[in-house]
């Protein structure tokens, strides 16, 4: 990340600079308008510095991830706020679409609804994170929400870093990560999770949290099986077929606990638990997990407006002994939590 003087000292030119411009640009603004020039003139220096002055690599490990609009722009900040809060110490690289580069110079970001690419940016500098841009691999597929999802192949060619951890946007980092560089054996280049969910329908890895050790060989070899997939494949299809005999096998209570698993009735965790004799606890569950990733259809991701579904009808059932279980009490935490950390990075 950015040194910390060198931090300070960049917000203090931008300020400086944003209130020189002001003051060649502001005789006879009422006050509303002088404020409002103000707040536009110091954004906008913002993302001319960054544009400028791009974060050095200072790891030679990295947490990767990829937006293709704005609202994943937000989820992958929310991400990497979550590993600073928990004191991670390891570079973060953000991907992002090539086009974006040429609003930099205008200062014309594209945006949704509320979110502004270039306020979030800002937050990105705040945050330390390299930015990359890049061309966004969309390939057609039978649901067009994830056909830019296979630009998360794009991680396997940060070859500057030794090794990379992407994780699905779509989550929660719930403490620091920075152990999982080193607790994949250095003979494997990939490690994942099971698809604890799907064990007994299908026996697959889960390509929602993966180490990998970057090498533009496996970014080829993703391409050459993507131009051949079924338009029911997507990113953990290919991933299984490439590497799931040779990946190192990461816990997935640890690496990639679902929200939904707090839905499951109590005697329904055996995929989960693997070990016949254990017993099912939602709080010893929640405080083994890193990573939490959303899942509950038909409930939208949290980030949605959940509409005409009753979230009464999807929320975890608690016993009638137990009204206020830790199942439901952590469930809906999960979702306030993420609301409440995208508000705070995001608006």
């Amino acid at each position: 990340m950015m040194p910390r003087a060198l931090r300070r000292a960049a917000i203090a030119l931008t300020t400086v600079l944003a209130l020189v411009g002001l003051a060649l640009s502001t005789a006879g603004l009422s006050k509303n308008q002088f404020s409002a020039q103000l707040t536009t003139q110091i954004g906008d220096y913002w993302t001319l510095l960054f544009a400028a002055s791009p974060i050095e690599q200072n790891s030679t490990y990295a947490y990767v991830q990829y937006a293709t609009n704005a609202q994943s722009l937000c989820n992958s900040l929310t991400i990497f706020q979550s590993l600073s809060t928990a004191g991670s110490v390891h570079d973060r690289v953000l991907l992002v679409p090539k086009e974006w580069a040429k609003h930099m110079s205008t200062l014309d970001m594209p945006s949704a609804g509320e979110l502004s690419v270039k306020h979030l940016f800002t937050q990105a500098i705040r945050l330390g994170v390299r930015l990359k841009f890049v061309d966004v691999i969309s390939i057609h597929s039978a649901d067009s929400t994830w056909q830019a999802g296979f630009t998360k192949f794009l991680s396997f060619n940060q070859t500057e870093y030794d090794r990379v951890v992407i994780m699905d946007s779509d989550g929660m980092v719930l403490g620091n990560l920075d152990d999982v560089f080193t607790e994949v054996p250095s003979t494997y280049d990939v490690a994942m999770p099971y698809a604890y969910w799907l064990r007994g329908e299908k026996d697959l890895l889960s390509a929602q949290f993966i180490v990998l050790k970057p090498a533009a060989k496996y970014l080829d070899y993703l391409m050459d099986i993507v131009a051949t997939k079924k338009r029911t494949d997507y990113d953990m299809e290919i991933i299984n077929y490439a590497f799931k005999n040779e990946s190192y096998v990461l816990p997935h209570q640890r690496y990639d606990l679902l929200t939904g698993e707090f839905r499951t009735a109590r005697d329904g965790h055996a995929n989960f638990l693997e070990n016949i004799t254990a017993v099912w606890d939602a709080q010893a569950a929640l405080d083994n997990a890193l990573y939490v990733h959303f899942s509950d259809y038909p409930l939208p991701k949290p980030w949605v407006e959940v509409g005409n579904i009753a979230v009464a009808d999807v929320e975890p059932k608690c016993p009638a002994d137990d009204p206020g279980c830790a199942e439901s009490v952590i469930w809906h935490g999960l979702y306030r939590q993420f609301r409440e950390q995208e508000q705070a990075v995001c608006y």
